[in-house]
Order: structure tokens, then C-alpha cells, then sequence
């Protein structure tokens, strides 16, 4: 969804091209800046940015102080060291294993959530991102993290190192977050996004990053048609 080209500090993925062509409609200069995920929100109510895109899901608390310009849909999948060695098939297979999560993000939630029901705690430990939790399993210290699932399918088939498996949990919208007091921007991103899906510009976007699969049919505020 975002990534920088290798061997330089350009980002790359759904979520630029996402942006450049959104701002290419509206006739305005696109800058780009990397933060932190659990920084996002707070940066946009500082004004540090104007919209934050970041494969976030577009979820109740959060509308709290953001609203969403839903672009996308898919949920976390758990990925496990390449042959499965743990023999995980499911959240519940996590209750008592070490498991790593990335801070902030949703499927830090999924994997709290589970635990809450687990008889025999997790032992969850945060990561800044996926790709640090992925270094835990490969150095064995978690068996599992849950990734979002396109995501998951890209880091198992460019490294070869990984599994994934198949269900997907918390599956919903993504959004482009927007500061609630930004209406006129927030509305005007969404007439971008729907003109980039009508015309076919955006589908072709998800097609070039292989995740055509979680396409939305309409650009939605707040989950909402």
C-alpha cells in the first residue's frame, strides 16, 4: 500500500498513487510525508497535514474525530513462519504463544480482542510496522502478527519467507482521514475518488499493485452510501 522504491526514500504503493491522482483532479501540489501510524490522526488535528492515507480502517472510534473517504476493503491475516511450524490455523491457536502487533493499528485490536477470550494469555508484543514484526518471527521470538491482508500477500510472495492464512478478520472499509472541521476538502476528495473510479484510473491503480480484489464500487463518507 505504501513502501519506498528501493534504494531510495520515494514512496511508492497504492496509497501515493492513490493520492497523486486524487490531487492531479483537484489541481493541486501533492507533497508526501512519512510518520509514524499512531501519529497520524493527532498530525491532522495539529494541521501538520491535510489527509492522512495509511491503509487505516474507517472504524466508529475513530470517526470520533476523523471522517473517512472510504476507498478500499480487507481486513488482517495472520502470517506465520514459512511450513507453519506452530500448526496456527486460526486467532484462537494464538492463546498463549508469543505474538507481535504493529502499535495503533487495527490488527492490534484483533489480536487484544482475542485475548480478552483466551483462557491462557498471548504475550503481545508492538511493532512500529509490519515489516519489524516480521523480523520477530524470522528471529523466532513471535510465532504470529496479524497483517492486512493484501499487505500480508505482497511480504509473503516477495520474500518467500512467510505464510499467510486464508481467513481475514475485521474486514471493512479503508479510508482517507480527514480533520472533521475540513468538510470542503473531505467532500472534495470524495468527487476526486469517485470520478478516478468511474473513469477506470483508479481500478487500474489497484490492478498495476495486484489488489483489485478489495476495490470498492463507490467513494463513501464514513462508510456510508
Amino acid at each position: 500500500m505504501e513502501m519506498y522504491a528501493e534504494g531510495t526514500q520515494d514512496l511508492i504503493g497504492v496509497d501515493p498513487d492513490l493520492a497523486a491522482a486524487i490531487a492531479e483532479k483537484l489541481g493541486l501540489e501533492l507533497e508526501m510525508t512519512n510518520a509514524s501510524f499512531p501519529g497520524l490522526i493527532p498530525g491532522l488535528a495539529a494541521d501538520r497535514w491535510d489527509l492522512a492515507m495509511s491503509s487505516m480502517s474507517d472504524t466508529e472510534e475513530r470517526r470520533q474525530v476523523v471522517d473517512f473517504v472510504d476507498y478500499f476493503h480487507a481486513g488482517g491475516a495472520i502470517m506465520v513462519a514459512k511450513g507453519n511450524p506452530e500448526g496456527i490455523t486460526s486467532l484462537e491457536d494464538l492463546c498463549g504463544r508469543n505474538v507481535v502487533l504493529a502499535k495503533g493499528s487495527s490488527n492490534l485490536a484483533i489480536g487484544e480482542e482475542q485475548n480478552e477470550k483466551c483462557d491462557e494469555k498471548m504475550t503481545i508484543s508492538q511493532s512500529e510496522d509490519a515489516p519489524t514484526g516480521l523480523l520477530e518471527i524470522s528471529s523466532g521470538r513471535s510465532v504470529a502478527t496479524i497483517v492486512d491482508y493484501p499487505v500480508a500477500v505482497m511480504f509473503a510472495e516477495e520474500t518467500g519467507e512467510y505464510e499467510v492464512l486464508d481467513e481475514q478478520y475485521a474486514a471493512g472499509p479503508w479510508g482517507i482521514a480527514v480533520d472533521k472541521k475540513d468538510t470542503e476538502l473531505r467532500d472534495a476528495v470524495q468527487r476526486a475518488l469517485q470520478e478516478l473510479i468511474d473513469s477506470g484510473e483508479y481500478g487500474e491503480i489497484l490492478e498495476e499493485w495486484g489488489v483489485s480484489g478489495s476495490a470498492v464500487d463507490e467513494a463513501t463518507i464514513n462508510d456510508q452510501q
